[in-house]
């Protein structure tokens, strides 16, 4: 088996330059996510424990992920904006199990309403992942991340974090969990 990943690359427009580094895990709060832009009118992800689903985290301060809410339905959720640099990459930390092809998990990053940068997870490999997604652009932007996924009811998806990594920035200084 083999994790079929597609990244579809569009050139950006764009602002300001950022060269922070920028994390999030569901432990505090799911506040950062909502369903603006392309998202609007489709169902929320939730946020869930790993404890409720006898299932290891993939690290030990880790004990909340989020998934898609309804299965049969497409789920999909928007991060607030930040600034993304050209050249830069997001990092997904991703389990997935499922026994049948009828589920997606899509992770994209988007500016205002056009989605730029894509990574499909082909579900034909079970368990945690790390997917790791290029920025190409000509320029910075304020842009935004978009999860979207459809599940069938025996699939599990689950997103456990997430960071953006600046270019020439040094990854072991760009810590998910402390």
């Amino acid at each position: 088996m083999a994790l079929k990943i597609f990244i579809l690359l569009n050139f950006l427009t764009a602002c300001v330059i950022s060269d922070s580094c920028v994390t999030y895990n569901f432990e505090e709060e799911f506040d950062i996510f909502s369903n603006h832009g392309i998202c609007r009118n489709n169902a929320p992800w939730i946020v869930g424990n790993y404890e409720d689903l006898g299932l290891a985290s993939p690290n030990e301060h880790s004990t909340k992920f989020i998934t898609p809410s309804l299965y049969g339905e497409l789920s999909c959720a928007s991060s607030s904006y930040f600034i993304m640099q050209a050249d830069a990459e997001l990092e997904f930390n991703v389990y997935v199990e499922s026994g049948i092809r009828n589920s997606i998990l899509f992770l994209a990053f988007a500016e205002d309403h056009s989605v730029n940068g894509l990574a499909a997870n082909s579900m034909t490999i079970s368990g945690w992942q790390t997917v790791k997604m290029p920025i190409y652009s000509s320029q910075s932007f304020r842009g935004y991340i978009v999860l979207v996924s459809e599940a069938s009811p025996n699939a599990t998806i689950l997103v456990d974090s997430f960071r953006y990594i600046p270019p020439g920035e040094d990854e072991s200084l760009c810590q998910i969990y402390g």
